[in-house]
């Protein structure tokens, strides 16, 4: 608990323990690179203690730039600690990323980037910072929101303390013939059995390391879902278990690995009169996988987007956006339609760029260039709508996703300038203008590296 503290220190630098705290202990040094004095109380130590682990996954997400190291902070991606490494030169080593940009813009200078930082170039170039000066902010790379929470340390934890185990036992101890190819079962099972400890199996966890975030969830339990957790720490497992005809061990429970529970499965004794003589762990844990299957992933019901108005008020403008992206080339062209009843014609717009790395954030890029037109064009009230739910969502409840800050950022100031507007959903059906003109200026398009 007391990370949340180290947390509150580095995003609430202004408060009150900040000031107290801070004033006391960091004169010379910032929070991040204080060393813990000899005199120092036990409450510091035990603060700058979760700070340790803390930073392991403590990143930037970048707006401005302007309190961002470039040599040293985490900066490259919000969902991974990719810290670029030195030496740097002597006239780089003070760098901050603002100096990689174009001043005065949201665009990277592209000669900067390539002679300075040329091996993460294409990184780089997948970051879209605010246009609007909005500030650098501190991230928690183990969660969508960037906020911190115990419970994903307590996760990332687990998992490095299983990744430790891991490597030691499959390098050192784990025989894999002993274990998987000469076990008395059949060669189906012998297969799922190596996939088991592989990681080869499609358990959430290994899904959301290839980039696939939603619903990775456990079926039975809802809880995240790795190969110790199907095989022994799901209560559905652990039913199983009681059940089997077998007598495991405090030590086969108590395993942290998967490695381990394959080295001890064929000591499992079959309790008498079953007439069981082959190897009944596999048969167990290969039923355990199939039964996801008869039981899927639990799906949380998706919240209304936005409460609609009775009525809109007077004179307000339907602004449609949408989105095109192309997943082999990173490209993405973006499309918008403005319409008003006090006018007969309609506000229509197209854009492209590059180097952007998701569909969402497509989308996100599209949300912003149709209120910068609106903006433009001197209207009042709007209502903007978009067929992304999870993007809808995340503007209205204002918890941003990390890789849409600085976008983000910017769709939040613009919005401050309006008398009044409102975001929705709108269904793909109803949005066909808009997406016509997003893929046409995919298809047409002169691209650009980033949007300004």
């Amino acid at each position: 608990m007391l990370a949340k503290l180290a947390w509150r220190l580095f995003n609430r630098p202004d408060c009150l323990l900040a000031h107290t705290l801070l004033g006391k202990y960091c004169h010379s040094n910032s929070f991040r690179s204080v060393s813990c004095p000899t005199s120092s109380s036990h409450g510091w130590r035990s603060i700058l203690t979760s700070r340790d682990l803390l930073v392991r996954h403590l990143g930037k997400a970048i707006s401005n730039g302007e309190t961002t190291k470039v040599w040293g902070d985490s900066w490259l991606s919000t969902t991974e600690h990719l810290a670029i490494c030195g030496p740097p030169n002597e006239t780089d080593r003070d760098l901050v990323v603002a100096d990689l940009m174009l001043r005065g813009s949201a665009r990277w200078n592209e000669s900067n980037v390539e002679s300075i930082l040329p091996t993460v170039a294409h990184f780089i170039y997948q970051i879209f910072p605010s246009s609007l000066n909005a500030e650098d902010k501190f991230c928690w790379q183990r969660t969508k929101s960037g906020i911190y929470s115990v419970r994903s340390e307590y996760y990332s934890m687990i998992e490095c303390t299983e990744a430790t185990t891991n490597q030691i036992v499959t390098n050192r101890e784990f025989n894999w013939h002993k274990n998987i190819w000469a076990v008395e079962t059949t060669p189906k099972l012998r297969l799922f059995l190596w996939k088991l400890a592989q990681g080869a199996l499609p358990l959430g966890a290994n899904l959301q390391t290839r980039g696939l975030t939603t619903n990775t969830n456990c079926p039975h339990c809802n809880a995240p879902e790795t190969a110790i957790h199907l095989i022994l720490h799901c209560p559905f497992a652990q039913q199983v278990w009681e059940l089997a005809p077998i007598s495991p061990t405090t030590k086969f429970f108590n395993s942290v690995s998967i490695y381990q529970i394959l080295t001890m499965a064929p000591a499992l004794v079959c309790l008498p009169r079953t007439g069981i003589t082959t190897y009944l762990f596999s048969w167990i844990g290969w039923n355990l996988w199939t039964s996801r299957a008869t039981n899927p992933r639990p799906t949380n019901p998706m919240p209304s987007t936005t409460i609609l108005p009775a009525s809109l008020p007077l004179n307000t403008a339907i602004c449609n956006s949408d989105a095109a992206w192309s997943r082999q080339t990173l490209r993405a062209g973006l499309g918008w339609v403005i319409s008003h009843e006090s006018s007969s014609h309609t506000l229509q717009g197209t854009s492209a760029c590059g180097h952007v790395s998701s569909p969402l954030l497509t989308e996100a890029l599209a949300i912003r260039e149709s209120l910068r037109a609106a903006k433009e064009a001197l209207l009042p009230k709007v209502w903007m709508r978009s067929d992304s739910q999870v993007l809808i969502r995340a503007i209205n409840s204002k918890t941003y996703p990390m890789e849409l800050f600085g976008v983000l950022m910017d769709v939040e100031f613009l919005s401050s300038s309006f008398d009044f507007i409102l975001f929705s959903f709108v269904p793909r059906a109803q949005n066909s203008t808009a997406d016509s003109l997003a893929k046409s200026a995919l298809d047409h398009g002169s691209f650009s590296p980033v949007l300004n």
